[in-house]
């Protein structure tokens, strides 16, 4: 009678079983460039090398003029995790999943030559791109932030504060998120530390108002006009501006 072993599988014996061309090469990052460099394609760059002593085993990252490359090991199953990072808040281009390291190499190498979104998910079906991503590339980033707060589920309460806000053209100029369960309007996304206005609603359906920098002090509002005619009253004459290049 055949024996049963019910001994689970160690991690060190899972990733030596799924990832033994990883191992050889003594790193994750030495394992794509060497694929890449096997297919006559081009990974690394000058500036930042995964082959470096000191590589990581399970993930690599590599340099693109459109932000860094990261690549990570799955569990259970041969499968690399590929994210196209963009370097900016907010957001990444694009994600997907691959078993074979020569189609990592070969999403890097099209990522790092120019490939725009469109064209990446098309030639490789197991990436998909962000919705804010491909904004970002259409030019109709704040825009798509707009239909993504508006239909986010989780502030459902907030809705029509949304819908009168965007439908000013003062204020859907500017970049909406929402962070600890108040809804945020930016004038520069892309920095942590620009002039932003706060806009929390309490329990009993009421509204309050205030900014980074102002001195007014929080304001309340019963209603969600009057709360978006003091919003554009806060506003001033700040114009707001995209974050598009």
């Amino acid at each position: 009678m055949e024996e049963i072993s019910n001994r689970s599988e160690s991690p060190g014996e899972s990733f030596e079983t799924y990832y033994s061309d990883v191992l050889a090469c003594g790193g994750l990052g030495s394992a794509i460039v060497r694929a890449a460099r096997e297919n006559g394609l081009v990974v690394e760059s000058d500036s930042a090398d995964p082959e470096a002593e000191g590589q990581e085993l399970k993930s690599a990252v590599f340099d693109s003029p459109r932000g860094p490359i990261t690549v990570g090991v799955g569990f259970g199953e041969r499968r690399f995790r590929i994210v196209l990072e963009s370097g900016k808040r907010f957001f990444h281009w694009a994600s997907g999943s691959a078993h074979d390291l020569v189609d990592v190499a070969r999403v890097i190498h099209s990522w790092r030559a120019g490939l725009l979104l469109e064209g990446l998910v098309e030639t490789y079906p197991f990436m998909a791109a962000t919705r804010l991503g491909q904004g970002w590339e259409n030019g109709d980033f704040i825009t798509v932030q707009w239909d993504i707060v508006a239909a986010d589920s989780d502030f459902a309460d907030y809705r029509e504060v949304i819908r009168l806000m965007r439908s000013s053209e003062r204020l859907r100029r500017l970049f909406p998120y929402f962070s600890h369960w108040v809804l945020r309007l930016t004038d520069d996304p892309g920095n942590a530390d620009s002039w932003t206005i706060f806009i929390r609603r309490d329990p009993a359906g009421s509204y309050e108002l205030w900014s980074s920098y102002g001195a007014e002090g929080r304001q309340r509002y019963g209603g969600v006009e009057e709360l978006v005619d003091a919003t554009v009253e806060l506003l001033g004459d700040r114009r707001g501006r995209s974050w598009l290049p």
